[in-house]
């Protein structure tokens, strides 16, 4: 059966979405200032470090099933096909699994090499790295609830949700251990909240799947998928690398653990921007989805030109907040956070470039320009990684901003311009 997939984006959706997009924001926000308080700041920065390891591999250990699967789910909404959708739906999940593994076994090997030259204890990376398969599967099933119609609840749960989860638990363990909590503390806290926000995702799954996708024959293209999920999880590899990696080169290759702590505070707070555009993409990047297999480049093109008016207003109105009471802000922290201001600065005009063209992306992968991503995100990671080493010397957390700041901003704007020169060609 074919469905006509293309609609614009209701007033009602997108007020939801920005609305739980920055509660839910705030709620992490609580949630780190929170836990900054009730670790001492080295542990802390040895938290964030090894945290950022985790976020950086879970762009990998997803294997771009996400992606695929809207893509997969959009062609079954139109053509009535749902055989591939079937077997994927099966697959998928292992295949992350065994990919989760995979990586906590070559990174914990890796670490356990070297770990008396970082800022982060063999220990506590261990602790902190079994988290990934949980993470994975979160981020996994966000994305196809999402692409089953459901981007208001799915964000709620991964967003909102979890955060508020996270804050919970944290605030029980503390009063238990005497609002005085260890890296390995932290990592349970992070693991109770998000093994809920699994079961909440997976229980939503079986309440919107459509009836097509659970029973009947299923087709299994594993290869085919992998080969199209991959350089999707490179591009986002490299991507979040860049976001996260300075806090690798501080706890790793700096060894400077309140560096590391102060340049988390910041990006957390900063965070708060390109999250509104992760939550509204929720809503966004399925009818992207839909309106390529569609072949239908003047649909494309609305959508775009509607999520940069969209979007643009209320990361700019909380950008320039966060400026101007950037030192409140941070002095939630602690008052030794304060000094992080400039960094969040530069993070906070990053993270508004990043918002305007944050569909462009997944819109140039589904073009078909999975690999030409892969090499321009590539590139931004070799030259953005080095130039975090070199200004990182020089200015420690500020340098490390600095060049994330012109390595995401160069790729991010140019894959928006190669997707307005490949939709003049459909």
């Amino acid at each position: 059966m074919h469905t006509s997939a293309f609609t614009l984006p209701t007033l009602k959706k997108i007020t939801i979405l920005i609305s739980q997009s920055m509660v839910g924001g705030a709620v992490g926000i609580l949630f780190w200032i929170l836990l900054a308080r009730f670790m001492s700041m080295a542990e802390f920065g040895e938290f964030s470090a090894a945290r950022s390891v985790v976020n950086i591999t879970v762009v990998l250990a997803s294997l771009g099933m996400g992606i695929t699967g809207t893509k997969l789910f959009s062609q079954s909404y139109i053509d009535g096909d749902w055989a591939l959708s079937r077997g994927f739906r099966k697959s998928a999940p292992l295949l992350i699994l065994g990919a989760s593994l995979i990586c906590f076994l070559v990174l914990v090997g890796f670490h356990s090499t070297i770990h008396d030259k970082s800022a982060v204890r063999l220990e506590s990376f261990v602790a902190v790295l079994a988290l990934l398969p949980l993470y994975a599967l979160v981020r996994f099933f966000g994305f196809t609830n999402s692409a089953h119609n459901a981007p208001a609840l799915s964000s709620a749960i991964g967003g909102l949700g979890a955060g508020a989860l996270a804050v919970i638990v944290l605030l029980i363990f503390a009063v238990v251990q005497g609002y005085s909590i260890g890296v390995i503390g932290a990592a349970g806290v992070c693991g109770v909240a998000m093994a809920i926000t699994l079961f909440l995702h997976l229980y939503l799954s079986l309440k919107i799947e459509p009836k097509e996708i659970k029973k009947g024959v299923r087709l299994h293209t594993i290869g085919e998928w992998v080969k199209c999920g991959l350089p999707v999880a490179g591009a986002g590899l490299f991507a979040i690398a860049l976001s996260r990696g300075g806090l690798i080169i501080l706890g790793w290759v700096q060894a400077d653990a309140e560096a590391a702590a102060r340049l988390s505070s910041a990006a957390k707070i900063a965070i708060l921007i390109i999250g509104i555009a992760s939550g509204l993409g929720n809503l966004y990047v399925p009818l992207f989805a839909r309106a390529v297999s569609e072949k239908n480049p003047a649909h494309v093109k609305k959508l775009l030109l509607v999520w940069i008016k969209t979007i643009s207003v209320p990361v700019v109105v909380l950008a320039g907040v966060m400026i101007v009471g950037g030192e409140f802000f941070l002095g939630l922290y602690g008052e030794e956070y304060i000094a992080a201001y400039w960094t969040l600065v530069v993070y906070v005009i990053n993270y508004v470039i990043l918002s305007l063209v944050y569909t462009c992306r997944p819109l140039y992968q589904f073009l078909g320009c999975s690999r030409q991503v892969l090499i321009i995100f590539g590139c931004a990671a070799v030259f953005g990684l080095a130039g975090m080493v070199v200004l990182g010397n020089m200015w420690s957390d500020l340098g490390i901003a600095i060049a994330t700041l012109i390595s995401m901003g160069t790729a991010g704007i140019t894959i928006f311009f190669l997707c307005l020169r490949k939709l003049k060609t459909l």
